[in-house]
């Protein structure tokens, strides 16, 4: 049984490098260690004789094949296996195969509620105090030299004094529980006192935790002592490693292997001779399915509520950080300029009825409120503040709560009290990826995502805080992995920790959002003010999250209490089915195949349901007033914007560029293809073609803009590519790479303002606005149908070392009058007018 043991672990190793739970995902290496697993099992399982097959098995294809397409990797791939499986068992010949398959597919399928019950756990309560002083008496006895104060103990080092508190991600207690798992189905296949056997596994498992917490202390602080005094070095990822997790878990199987001492014939045989069910197992069978889809429809169920009218309000009077009120225009420069929230509060003023607070909040203030807004908070709110924001949500007000890493201006500390009152908190910390420090990217979770995420495409975090709930279903909005977890540090003046591995600081899993029904109201706390401010706004993800919560707090609740019914009812379908089940017996394996793959199959079908019932009822709300979206297409152009992480080429970002739109009162957004930038855009921009368009793209395009679209296509001349000039010549604007200009300067003719613009290539054709010293046009546009099309041959002039590499930069005379070509050229094809738009570029 020690293949069998090996099987376990490897597919539980699996999970680590199938899902962001530590570090990020890597698929390839997960079906490796998937396939290492069944080749295993297929030796461990080999039969002695060839059993019977009854062929009822087969009725399990149909659900195992459909729960496999409903669900998502890496959850399918245990389905699959089991589907795959039942056919390779049809051939006596390749029985031993089928085996081996079905077994690891089994140990999936049992593994893949465990991620999800873990994130709950360590979520909501990331350290195991009291584990800590035991595991201090086990060091003190091994010699270790260690302190123990306030459930932390204390490493000391020729390097530095270590602290560090237990937490479940440092125990080890997500491979330990998908140990756990897979080795129920081991002792399924090949015992028969099933339940003393499984009580021995999990004692088993605990020990074997403890043990090796320790013996990873003790290896930590001894490695320590061979890392200079200067280095920058910290071996805190053997906690999280997926590679030293799955090699301090190998003995495991050795150990295992001593303890339990299997039947010559697996169990599985006999399971696979006889598949009949007794009336009372049917009947536990139709029970446990029942209790499987609702207990998923507990969580996947969201209450569509009733809309109210949509009145938000900002609260401005307590909050001298991320103001609303000062204008983001083509006046105003620096970095507060980009840490404000005026663009963010003017898109949503586009949707819903919208008003700035000055005054101290009052009842009678939020009886014309419906949404009220606190964004990182720098002055108290008074008791009776908070009693009437209180009231406000149990009478069926939303609220939105906005706070920021480390109790920056005391935000936390301005925000708690009225966060505590609804059941969780603002810690006092900050969050970063465990690999991408300053970059973390959340990708909403593919199976039942909270309907304010649903739509939210993958979200690039500055830097949060987590969030603490009361309780262990809190409303999970973004519960995001892969995340390391470093505590305020009071000696600097944004408290700011020196970003640093640790082995003290907590890793795994945190609340980065969450949502909290309250009376008849609803309450939406989320962690990252920054991304709100004018400079990052806009980048994908933002948009959808704020519109998702916006409609998500613009709705009173109306069946608040059907989640805790649905729960109710399938723990008392789980409890009845198993009161109902006669004595285990031969019989029993057959009820425990259909009952595993119908209970994942009601579940597929619940997932499948609820997801679509979210969708239809949550949707992102449209603009009630007009909007002006200048769409930035991803799929066929060269030039970078901080999307997934920071720009690194300054030549090759215009991070700038997109944010100055929003100077003009538009609304910058970076869509992936032509598709997406025609249903979301009045103006699509196109920076520096490489990829050529289809016909029917380029069609789409034609129809765009003749229909009114603006189309802005900017080129560069070291630019090969020939998709601009393609795509150029439906407009018949024709580019001509061949003839470089130099466009320093670039005139407008009739008025003779100029430009530096660096080298350039000849457009012909059109209505020429920008000539190169030597006469040859570098700038034109082309009026199609009822739309414009405008094309320039300096792309280069804008991205971020062209202007002024930061969106902080306080522009001087040159660079501001650089700017404003950009606000001519944009502000002109919107309004249709764009060489009277350049002739008075200075004034705007």
């Amino acid at each position: 049984m020690f293949l069998i043991w090996l099987a376990v672990l490897f597919s539980s190793i699996s999970w680590l490098y199938g899902l962001k739970i530590y570090t990020s995902p890597v698929p390839w290496l997960g079906w490796v260690l998937i396939g290492v697993a069944a080749l295993l099992a297929c030796f461990g399982l080999r039969p002695r004789e060839h059993s019977n097959l009854d062929k009822k098995i087969l009725y399990l294809i149909i659900p195992l094949l459909l729960s496999s397409a409903i669900l998502p990797l890496p959850y399918r791939i245990g389905p699959g296996m089991m589907a795959l499986a039942i056919l390779l068992m049809l051939w006596p010949s390749s029985r031993p195969i089928g085996s081996g398959f079905l077994f690891v597919g089994a140990v999936l399928v049992m593994q893949s509620l465990i991620p999800g019950i873990y994130s709950i756990i360590s979520a909501r309560s990331p350290t195991v105090n009291g584990m800590t002083p035991f595991i201090f008496g086990l060091l003190r006895f091994l010699r270790v030299p260690v302190s123990y104060s306030q459930n932390t103990l204390f490493f000391r080092t020729m390097r530095e004094l270590y602290e560090i508190q237990t937490t479940w991600a440092a125990i080890g207690l997500l491979p330990a529980l998908l140990i756990v798992a897979g080795g129920v189905a081991a002792i399924f296949f090949y015992f028969e006192n099933v339940w003393r056997k499984v009580v021995h596994l999990v004692v088993t498992v605990g020990i074997y935790v403890v043990v090796r917490y320790v013996f990873l202390l003790v290896f930590f602080v001894y490695v320590m002592y061979f890392v200079g005094y200067d280095e920058e070095a910290s071996k805190t990822y053997i906690f999280w490693n997926p590679v030293s997790i799955g090699i301090s878990f190998l003995p495991f199987a050795f150990i295992i292997h001593r303890f339990f001492h299997p039947r010559e014939k697996p169990v599985s045989a006999v399971i696979l001779e006889n598949l009949s069910l007794g009336p009372r197992q049917r009947v536990a069978g139709v029970l446990l399915c029942t209790g499987a889809f609702l207990l998923t429809a507990s969580f996947g169920f969201h209450d569509p509520g009733t809309l109210k009218k949509g009145r938000f309000v900002i609260d401005e009077k307590h909050s001298e950080w991320t103001v609303t009120t000062k204008r983001y225009d083509t006046k105003w420069y620096g970095s507060e300029s980009g840490y404000n929230y005026y663009c963010m509060a003017e898109y949503l003023a586009h949707h819903y009825s919208l008003k700035r607070n000055l005054e101290t909040i009052t009842p009678e203030m939020l009886d014309s409120c419906d949404v009220l807004m606190v964004k990182v908070p720098t002055n108290s709110y008074s008791e009776e503040e908070i009693d009437a924001i209180v009231d406000f949500v149990e009478r069926g007000g939303g609220l939105f709560l906005i706070g920021d890493h480390t109790n920056v201006f005391g935000s936390s500390v301005y925000l708690n009290p009225i966060a505590s009152r609804f059941g969780f908190k603002f810690r006092y910390d900050c969050l970063f990826d465990i690999e991408r420090v300053f970059e973390q990217v959340y990708t909403r979770p593919r199976v039942l995502p909270h309907p304010i995420i649903q739509r939210m495409p993958p979200f690039l975090f500055a830097v949060s805080c987590s969030i603490e709930p009361n309780s262990f279903f809190p409303g999970r909005v973004i519960l995001a992995g892969g995340l390391k977890k470093l505590d305020i540090d009071y000696s600097v003046s944004n408290f700011y920790p020196q970003v640093v591995d640790r082995l003290g600081m907590w890793f795994g899993n945190f609340h980065q959002a969450i949502a909290t029904r309250y009376g008849r109201g609803r309450v939406v706390g989320f962690t990252d003010s920054t991304v709100y401010s004018n400079f990052s706004a806009f980048y994908p993800g933002k948009p959808e999250f704020l519109l998702g919560a916006a409609d998500w707090l613009n709705r009173e609740n109306r069946f608040p209490w059907v989640n805790r019914l649905l729960l109710i009812i399938s723990l008392c379908c789980f409890l009845l089915s198993a009161y109902i089940l006669p004595r285990r017996n031969a019989k029993n394996f057959g009820f425990i195949s259909f009952a595993l793959v119908g209970a994942m199959f009601s579940a597929s079908l619940a997932i499948l349901l609820f997801g679509a019932i979210n969708r239809s009822t949550y949707k992102l709300p449209t603009p009630v007033s007009e909007l002006t979206g200048v769409v930035f297409e991803q799929g066929h152009c060269d030039y970078d914007l901080p999307l997934t992480g920071f720009t690194r080429e300054p030549g090759q970002s215009y991070e700038i560029f997109f944010q100055w739109v929003l100077r003009l009162g538009y609304y910058p957004f970076a869509v992936p293809n032509i598709e997406e930038s025609i249903e979301r855009g009045d103006l699509v921009v196109l920076i520096n073609p490489v990829s050529d368009f289809t016909a029917r793209e380029i069609d789409a395009l034609e129809r765009f803009v003749s229909q009114g679209g603006r189309l802005l296509v900017a080129d560069r001349v070291e630019n090969g590519s020939d998709a601009s000039r393609k795509l150029l010549e439906r407009f018949d604007i024709f580019a001509d790479k061949g003839l470089v200009a130099d466009a320093s300067p670039a005139y407008e003719p009739s008025s003779q303002i100029s430009w530096d613009l660096g080298d350039a290539f000849e457009l012909r054709g059109g209505k020429p606005l920008l000539f190169s010293e030597r006469a040859v046009p570098v700038m034109t546009f082309a009026d199609h149908g009822e739309g414009l099309v405008l094309a320039l041959s300096f792309s280069d002039a804008f991205n971020d070392a062209g202007m002024g590499f930061t969106e902080g930069v306080l522009p001087d005379r040159r660079l501001l009058h650089h700017y404003h070509l950009q606000f001519a050229i944009i502000k002109g094809l919107i309004e249709g007018n764009p060489r009277e738009a350049l002739i008075n570029a200075d004034k705007l």
